[in-house]
């Protein structure tokens, strides 16, 4: 019997899903415990969190857990793109931030895991925010290769503040970073 024939045969028999703490297969969290903490209490803390992060991310971004931690050491980087919002930042609203609070509330309970925001300029000088589950890694390599295995744009390098671009190029790895938006230093890894 197929996946669709499944569920909708426990559909059938009374299967209500709302009522199991187990998030579906095939979402990025799936096959995964959900967290026990209820409705009621997810949207307190993504309206808690969401009041004080929009100010952060105008000021130019945050690394935060659900508990408030702020990390200091290490790299952040998403773990996948599949979770990644990208506002323009003239648009964005503590609305935004709730709402990715609230729909990966699972993943951002995770050990070390945080709610990343950042903020970024494109080739026309549009600035966007752009939303991600992030991890802190310590070591350079490995934030690094799980930026390139999850495409991810940059990472940010906490100790040194600054974002670190990743070049796809000709299949090389090539990190750079940006200071006042001069290129000021190259390294392949």
């Amino acid at each position: 019997m197929d996946e669709k024939a499944k569920t909708k045969e426990m559909a059938e028999l009374g299967w209500d899903e709302s009522l199991h703490p187990r998030d579906p297969k095939g979402e990025s969290t799936g096959g995964h415990w959900t967290s026990t903490t209820g409705v009621a209490e997810r949207e307190s803390k993504a309206e808690e969190m969401s009041v004080h992060l929009i100010d952060k991310l105008r000021g130019g971004g945050f690394s935060e857990s659900l508990d408030g931690v702020n990390p200091k050491t290490g790299y952040m980087t998403a773990i996948t793109n599949k979770t990644e919002k990208k506002i323009s930042l003239e648009d964005v609203t503590k609305e935004h931030l709730r709402t990715f609070i609230v729909e990966n509330f699972n993943t951002l309970s995770d050990e070390d895991m945080y709610f990343g925001g950042w903020l970024d300029t494109d080739k026309t000088g549009q600035r966007w925010a752009y939303f991600d589950s992030s991890k802190n890694i310590q070591n350079l390599q490995e934030a690094v290769d799980v930026a390139v295995s999850s495409h991810q744009k940059a990472i940010y390098d906490l100790k040194g503040d600054r974002s670190l671009y990743i070049d796809y190029d000709q299949g090389n790895r090539l990190y750079y970073w940006l200071d006042s938006k001069a290129l000021t230093g190259k390294t392949w890894i």
